[in-house]
């Protein structure tokens, strides 16, 4: 009498778990895939820009004219770096920038600026009157 009560109970208990542990496997099945980290394309302002963890070419345009470069132009990805012309304070500049971080390698004139601040005329002797009336 005993072992078939207890063998009922455990039967009985069994009819239980096993309907609700159906339930909570198909409910995790049901449920939507959660995205993965590894699925992102971008990370913060680094895009993978056909190389990785390289700068894209409008960041190095902003980079160099935060910097005081004006008319920046001709932005080149060559031999790992980039190559760039711009106005800086002497004139035309061919600009070499880190692909990684935007900053400045080396800058090298091309052509500078013809007149640059005061440029006495070769005609004037530099005698000049000047007449204050009050």
């Amino acid at each position: 009498m005993k072992s078939s009560l207890l063998t009922a109970s455990i039967l009985s208990a069994a009819m239980v778990v096993v309907p609700a542990a159906a339930d909570a496997k198909s409910r995790l099945l049901d449920r939507e895939p959660t995205p993965q980290v590894h699925q992102v394309h971008k990370q913060g302002k680094r895009h993978i820009h056909g190389r990785q963890g390289v700068l894209p070419p409008r960041a190095i345009y902003r980079g160099l004219y935060r910097k005081g470069f004006r008319g920046v132009h001709n932005v080149n990805f060559r031999k790992g770096r980039y190559f760039a012309r711009a106005y800086g304070r002497r004139g035309l500049v061919r600009v070499t920038v880190d692909p990684f971080n935007g900053r400045v390698l080396r800058r090298k004139l091309i052509q500078p600026y013809q007149y640059r601040g005061f440029r006495q005329r070769p005609y004037s002797s530099g005698f000049t009157l000047q007449y204050n009336f009050n």
